[in-house]
């Protein structure tokens, strides 16, 4: 089903009957004022809902509120949520939490588990995350540094597009020539 395709009537009744990707389409228009008036509650509202019914992406999205918009007393819950998504594999969480154990944002910084983050979405396509890995094996962050490797993570993401496994791939390729 094209949940962007939907009428709001329809897409309001299938959230309001427990769908979890009608939760987050409503939310998202509810973001951005598409065919409604903005409204920062009310996307907050569908995305907790589908979030509390264990949907992956919305626990990810939640994390994020939770993350970069709400109080500093509560930006640790985000890391509570990530993890809910990362456990169903969801790369966006497991790319954002290796993004904060690398950091030392929200959590105590710990390179090693960092790459086994990254590693876990890399491993499974996400280019996103096999750039980050690239960039764990060229700098040596919770793993022996390797250019080698780096050069093939690094080439997994600009094989995918990713403007910076391109970028980052012909970098280091040249300045090994």
């Amino acid at each position: 089903m094209n949940y962007k395709k939907l009428d709001l009537a329809e897409l309001r009744k299938l959230a309001e009957a427990r769908d979890p990707k009608a939760r987050l389409e409503l939310a998202d228009r509810y973001r951005w004022g598409k065919g409604v008036e903005r409204s920062e509650e009310e996307e907050h509202k569908w995305v907790r809902l589908a979030a509390l019914q264990g949907y992956a992406e919305a626990q990810y999205l939640w994390g994020s509120h939770y993350q970069y918009s709400w109080e500093k007393k509560q930006r640790r819950l985000a890391i509570k949520w990530y993890k809910k998504a990362a456990e169903q594999g969801y790369a966006g969480a497991e790319i954002a939490l290796g993004d904060c154990y690398c950091s030392g944002e929200l959590v105590r910084k710990d390179e090693v588990k960092a790459f086994n983050w990254y590693k876990k979405a890399a491993e499974r396509g996400d280019s996103w995350a096999q750039n980050s890995l690239g960039f764990c094996y060229e700098n040596g962050i919770g793993v022996e540094a390797d250019r080698y490797t780096a050069s093939y993570w690094y080439k997994q993401s600009a094989d995918q597009g990713f403007p910076y496994g391109i970028e980052n791939y012909e970098r280091l390729f040249h300045s090994v020539i």
